[in-house]
């Protein structure tokens, strides 16, 4: 009997069925067409699922500010992002932030977001603290008092540091100003604060502002006046504060500089406004007597400093006031000045101004 030659390869020792080479020839060719396929499908699956988290699918946009409060917990977040419609579902809005391990580091501040934006995308802005700025007007004519106020209420800046730092001698100084205070510097613009920005920062980016106003002509105009940027600002305030028309501005302005030129008391009412602990609408004689150096009505020349934050106008008109021969202004009641030259001018044009205000009472 003849005995086959057994090798270690045989299916007799290996216990496993022989294959015929060409069966893997077969499965890899079908695997050239399905690895492509599941490839494909796979990342089809991760893009749905990054759209689906990340971008909002409503047709109707509708843009929601919302300010989250510091040591606001992330329940809290959720609630309010769920009752202005931001998301649908607190509870994912709260998984996705455990499992980024952000729950408890999203930021404070005003955020703008979209109606209906996915939790995953809202969980992104809040970790990151994408906070938006506010475009907050400052007004002409305030005080450092009054814009410390209003940024606190557009803007939560703090009002206090605000009106600490715009006295502060050594802050002023790092700011190249050479005053005492920052009454008159703080020019008034339209600009993007952040939620509960450094009172600081604020203080810098408004003194900055100015420098960029009061350019290399301004400087050489006020050479050529004799006079230097504190002085100018000074005028400029007085006349920000007075002037009601804007095209009476270089006409005040002129009617100040020809009273300093002749050594007459300035007599603006502004100054007694700011020498005063509150606004009054009407002045009274009493008020004329105030003890302060900014009362022009017992001082000669400029007051020590700006008794507001001027605008670019009063700026221009400080610097380039109008030529005249006119003294005196006096007020009509809707705005707008009379003008003379000399005291029995002046006195016809004050009784014109009093009989013109009780005609606008009447009316």
């Amino acid at each position: 009997m003849n005995l086959q030659r057994l090798s270690y390869s045989s299916p007799i020792l290996t216990g496993r069925p022989h294959l015929s080479p060409r069966i893997p020839m077969r499965m890899f060719s079908a695997l050239k067409w399905v690895l492509p396929i599941v490839i494909l499908v796979s990342a089809l699956a991760i893009a749905v699922h990054y759209v689906y988290f990340t971008f909002p699918f409503h047709s109707k946009k509708t843009e929601v500010v919302l300010t989250i409060e510091p040591g606001t917990s992330v329940a809290q977040i959720a609630n309010d992002l769920t009752r202005t419609e931001v998301i649908d579902s607190p509870a994912l809005f709260k998984a996705i932030a455990r499992t980024r391990g952000v729950d408890r580091k999203l930021k404070a501040g005003r955020y703008r977001f979209e109606k209906g934006q996915s939790e995953a995308m809202t969980v992104s802005m809040l970790a990151r603290g994408s906070t938006v700025g506010e475009r907050v007007t400052i007004p002409e004519g305030l005080t450092f008092r009054q814009i410390a106020s209003l940024l606190s209420r557009e803007a939560s800046v703090d009002s206090i540091r605000f009106v600490f730092l715009s006295s502060d001698e050594a802050f002023i100084k790092s700011l190249e100003v050479k005053a005492k205070s920052l009454e008159g510097y703080l020019f008034p613009d339209t600009y993007n604060i952040f939620w509960r920005m450094d009172a600081a920062r604020v203080i810098r980016m408004m003194v900055g502002r100015l420098f960029e106003i009061f350019d290399e002509t301004h400087q050489e105009q006020a050479i050529r006046m004799g006079s230097t940027l504190h002085h100018v600002l000074t005028m400029a305030s007085m006349v920000e504060r007075e002037a009601m028309v804007s095209v009476e501005r270089p006409l005040i302005a002129g009617v100040l500089y020809s009273r300093l030129r002749m050594g007459m008391p300035l007599q603006c009412d502004a100054t007694v406004q700011y020498a005063l602990p509150k606004h009054k609408e009407l002045l009274t004689y009493r008020d004329l007597e105030v003890k302060s150096p900014y009362n022009t009505y017992l001082h000669r020349g400029l007051p020590p400093g700006p008794i507001c934050n001027p605008g670019a106008s009063s700026i221009e008109a400080a610097l380039y006031p109008e030529e005249t021969e006119c003294l005196y202004y006096v007020a009509l009641g809707d705005g707008s000045h009379i003008f003379s030259r000399t005291k029995r001018e002046h006195a016809r044009a004050k009784v014109e101004a009093r009989l013109n205000k009780q005609a606008m009472r009447r009316n």
